[in-house]
């Protein structure tokens, strides 16, 4: 009966993919880890009649190489998997490489044509190999290299093993060691060592040898002194010979032994036995490969010197096929292992950096994907849904914070070429914030797409709630919505210091083409605007029209200080023609316009209320396009992007903060920037986040606002969460550096990370961005969720927000001739 079981743990495989990041200068501080997680001790316990033995846990790393293949793999007992896993990804150095498990590991060592071999120390354990980790590709570099001695059908697998040894136990070995060093001695390895055995009889011989010279030298003194009488005084005693110790004098040869070697005795070890495997049908070439893997790592020493202590290939010629299958079943046995410090195998056990996978990028796989460990804050499932991001081998859902308004709104930047996937990101947000957190959305569309559901404006209204959506399109001219202020003033209690602020944004509206500096005329349009909240053809009519002006005088003179119009009475024709002149060339380019006026100069209309519509978190499509087969002048595309963009935040700013938050999709607003929008942006960037409004740019590169460079600098020193697809244009990343530099080293590197559907993330958190991450595009929309024909709501919402095209111009003509 087997009263005592030695039971065997289960094994667990790790495939190591490195990735391009990959460094070496810190590998002993990994080995520290492996210390502290290897150092448990198991003691023998009973389970029944039996006592059961375990033993220590050990950890392997195995360096497979072939003619086109290399690679990287590391096993320990199943028990520690997970606490590996936690080592791995918490050194710094290497945490960015994949980490997979191996659900059926094939250690590839072939029965036939395999010779087995070990590497031991030269000298006793407590002598060090080299410790320069100044180094980072030694010795690595030369065991990648084998791999071009290679042919097809053979292989070398390296094998290191490493099991802790108690920190007591190595402190009575190497003061021993130091002990007889001390002294004069040289502590010697156990083993048979022909030549140490010679030495020391060579050193008995001479012993005997002066022994009895010393007793024939004593004998003739005494018949000498005896018969001869002779008082020659004291006999000079000849000193015994010292054979000099040809290990030591090696160790000395720099006068000392190196730091590595004083070091060692106070750093963790382990027991290390290192195997490898080489197989191959050519005997002759076997040996020739086993030397390689030798010369490999014996350029770990002291600055090249062996002086202190190196490792020796050693053929394994007893039971070799026993050992082979030892190795299969995560075994070796013994005696007498190396006992290597945390530093020595920082060195051996090394992932291949940056460098080098590129030379042998034809053998090994490696990780040229950028992936960091996710900011949990990204993590959060309570946020907007903006992608999936991989990181080591996971997939996890990336989310845009909603927990902090202030953050949430910031701005944001969508850059990418065409076809990569920018359009159909924005949807995706602007669907999953409505859907699942209540956010509207203004999005002025310029961009007419019309293949299936690849439009913005199309592909949002569809894939919402027919309530949700308020869709105005300015083309069907038989109806015409109203875009005036009047909205505000029917929604704020204090409508003089509203009009106020109004008048301010609106002069700088009308007066946006260069007449900025024309003082005068901007303090009687900031004048007009107030008096009359902002309505055109009562402005109109304040510079024009002398009765109106006295009526609006003798109305509002308790209420504005109305003084400045009492003064422009008494002006002549010329000097009220000299104010007023720049104000009305720009005022006359809308109310001339027969496509803006009816949507300018209309009396106002409660339907179209787009201040409600905000606050109720409604998506507002505006499409801003012509009847077909008319094209937009680009003075009417700049009014319009200007006066929505203006008009939405005026809205947030009059509910300070409260209702739905909003999103306003600017897509590709290089089609209708103006250098009046580009200085009002400034400020809207600045202040939308305290109002709850976070406008969304979306564009192909910096190169569009080439006639606008205020612009790029206005986003580059705002606070802008960059969403950065895939870019033709290097100089986009150029640009972006500043953002991009805690992740990526060079814009190449950058450029190189994403493909299509892809983006980088550089947001912000805290108001620090955080490192910049690659993050998977959500699929297309329709993917997700249900495709919706809500075409009917185009034509609907014309006709119920908008008024018959006759009507509104014949209450203009009525509103002129009152005027």
């Amino acid at each position: 009966m087997n009263l005592i079981e030695r039971r065997r743990p289960d094994y667990t495989v790790f495939r190591i993919i490195p990735h391009h990041t990959v460094l070496n200068s810190s590998s002993r501080n990994f080995q520290r880890s492996l210390y502290e997680l290897f150092s448990i001790r198991y003691r023998p316990h009973k389970e029944g009649y039996r006592i059961v033995h375990r033993p220590a846990p050990d950890f392997w790393w195995i360096t497979q190489l072939a003619a086109d293949s290399i690679e990287y793999y590391v096993a320990m007992p199943a028990d520690f998997a997970d606490a590996f896993r936690t080592k791995f990804r918490n050194h710094e150095q290497w945490r960015k490489s994949t980490l997979e498990p191996v659900e059926s590991f094939d250690l590839a060592i072939a029965d036939e044509n395999t010779d087995l071999y070990a590497m031991k120390y030269k000298r006793h354990d407590i002598y060090s190999l080299d410790v320069d980790y100044t180094e980072q590709s030694i010795p690595v570099r030369n065991v990648l290299g084998i791999t071009n001695e290679l042919e097809e059908n053979e292989a070398v697998s390296i094998l290191i093993r490493t099991e802790t040894m108690p920190r007591k136990k190595w402190k009575k070995v190497a003061d021993y060691a130091w002990e007889q060093w001390d002294k004069g001695g040289v502590p010697y390895r156990a083993g048979f060592d022909p030549l140490r055995i010679l030495r020391h009889v060579a050193n008995g011989v001479t012993h005997v040898f002066y022994e009895a010279k010393s007793l024939v030298d004593d004998v003739l003194a005494g018949i000498e002194n005896s018969f001869f009488h002779k008082n020659g005084g004291e006999r000079k005693k000849v000193e015994r010979p010292k054979m000099p110790n040809p290990d030591r004098a090696e160790l000395m040869v720099n006068g000392d032994v190196s730091p590595g070697s004083k070091n060692k005795r106070n750093m963790p070890v382990f027991k290390t036995s290192i195997r490898y495997a080489v197989t191959c049908q050519d005997p002759v070439k076997r040996e020739m490969l086993a030397r390689s893997v030798a010369g490999a790592y014996s350029v770990v020493t002291e600055k090249g010197r062996f002086h202190d202590n190196r490792l020796e290939m050693v053929k394994v010629n007893i039971r070799p096929k026993e050992a082979l299958n030892d190795l299969r079943n995560w075994r070796i046995r013994e005696m007498a292992p190396n006992l290597m410090s945390v530093d020595e195998l920082g060195k051996l056990q090394q992932l291949p950096t940056s460098e080098l996978q590129l030379e042998f990028a034809g053998a090994m796989e490696s990780n040229r994907r950028v992936e960091i460990e996710l900011p949990k804050v990204f993590l959060d499932e309570s946020g907007i849904l903006a992608g999936t991001a991989t990181d080591r081998g996971e997939v996890y859902k990336v989310h845009i914070p909603t927990n902090r308004p202030d953050k949430l709104y910031m701005a944001r930047a969508v850059i990418g070429s065409p076809r990569m996937g920018k359009d159909q990101h924005v949807i995706n947000m602007v669907v999953e914030a409505k859907r699942e957190h209540g956010i509207g959305a203004v999005i002025p569309d310029f961009i007419d797409e019309r293949n299936g559901h690849r439009g913005m404006a199309d592909a949002v209204r569809d894939h919402l709630p027919p309530e949700d959506v308020i869709d105005i399109n300015l083309a069907d001219t038989a109806f015409a919505p109203y875009l005036g202020l009047q909205s505000i003033f029917q929604n704020v209690k204090d409508t003089r210091v509203a009009a106020d602020v109004i008048a301010e944004y609106l002069t700088d509206f009308l007066l946006a083409d260069g007449d900025e500096d024309k003082f005068q005329t901007a303090d009687f349009t900031r004048e007009a605007a107030k008096v009359t909240n902002g309505d055109f053809t009562d402005m109109k009519a304040m510079f024009m029209n002398e009765q109106f002006r006295r009526n609006k005088i003798k109305e509002l003179d308790q209420v504005f200080d109305m003084d400045t119009w009492k003064d422009f009475d008494k002006m002549s024709e010329g000097k009220q023609g000299q104010i007023f002149g720049p104000v009305m060339r720009r005022i006359n380019q809308i109310v001339g316009s027969e496509f803006l006026k009816p949507m300018f100069c209309q009396s106002y209309n409660p339907s179209m209320d787009l201040y409600k519509w905000l606050q109720e978190g409604k998506v507002v499509i505006i499409r801003c396009r012509m009847p077909d087969g008319i094209p937009m002048p680009e003075r009417i595309k700049e009014t319009l992007g200007y006066w929505i963009v203006m008009l939405t935040f005026l809205i947030k700013l009059a509910q300070d903060g409260k209702g739905a938050g909003t999103f306003l999709v600017l897509n590709e607003p290089h089609q209708f920037l103006s250098k009046g929008l580009v200085h009002f942006t400034k400020r809207m960037l600045r202040e939308g986040p305290k109002y709850r409004l976070a406008p969304i740019v979306v564009f192909h590169d910096f190169s569009a606002f080439h006639e606008y460079p205020g612009f790029v600098d206005t986003l580059l020193s705002a606070s802008v969460n960059w969403h950065l697809f895939k870019n033709t244009h290097l100089d986009t990343y150029k640009k972006l550096m500043p953002y991009l530099g805690k992740t990526f080293a060079e814009p190449q590197q950058a450029f190189d990370a994403t493909k299509q559907f892809q983006y980088i993330a550089c947001w912000l958190h805290e108001g620090e961005y955080e490192a910049p991450f690659v993050c998977d595009a959500l699929p297309l929309v329709g993917k997700r969720y249900e495709t919706m024909d809500n075409s009917f709501l185009t034509k609907r919402h014309a006709r119920q927000y908008g008024r018959p095209i006759a009507e509104v111009l014949a209450d203009i003509k009525k509103r002129k001739g009152g005027a």
